[in-house]
């Protein structure tokens, strides 16, 4: 291994080995299928999810819910007029979780920002891993699709986390389309930047 990648490496490790989990109790939102079960986690291979593990993927914003969904949909050749979403209000109460307020705060990890919005999930899903196995039940890092927070939980028999839907509704995708675009809207401030 070149000695820049194992210094890459070792600030990873570092970082890791330093990293101090936090409890949190926080309102997260969630857009499932209608007849999906909403606190299930998915071992599907996304961002944060590491192989073998389920993953349960919320955000700390209901806009930012809808835009990880949308982009998903946008994917696939189903129109978004034949799927019925509902978005999920859930108390989230954790008690080891894995913060990640920014994506600068993710580099230190080995994240290439400038991929992040990209589906190579390779080094996330190393990250996931790692932080699983140091007893962590959930970590923060920021959406790919949106200017706010993600909360993943992973789904393990070891699971401390509880989930409380406390409302839902369903999801008007073509009015949500109309406010927002995806590319550019800011969660921190509700607006477009």
């Amino acid at each position: 291994m070149p000695a820049r990648r194992r210094a890459g490496a070792r600030a990873a490790e570092n970082a890791l080995a330093s990293l101090a989990p936090e409890a949190i109790d926080e309102i997260a939102w969630r857009v499932a299928w209608e007849d999906q079960a909403v606190t299930a986690g998915t071992g599907r291979g996304g961002r944060w999810t590491p192989p073998g593990i389920p993953v349960l993927y919320c955000s700390l914003h209901p806009d930012g819910a809808r835009s990880e969904v949308a982009y998903r949909l946008s994917l696939e050749p189903v129109s978004r007029r034949l799927v019925r979403h509902r978005i999920y209000r859930i108390r989230v109460r954790t008690q080891r979780t894995a913060r990640f307020p920014d994506i600068d705060a993710l580099a230190v990890l080995g994240v290439n920002v400038a991929r992040y919005k990209t589906r190579d999930y390779r080094v996330s899903q190393r990250i996931a891993g790692a932080i699983h196995a140091k007893g962590f039940d959930s970590l923060v890092a920021p959406s790919a699709r949106a200017d706010c927070l993600n909360l993943m939980v992973f789904r393990s028999p070891r699971d401390s986390v509880q989930l409380t839907i406390e409302h839902s509704e369903f999801v008007d995708w073509d009015e949500f389309l109309a406010r927002f675009d995806i590319s550019v809207w800011s969660a921190r401030s509700g607006q477009r930047r």
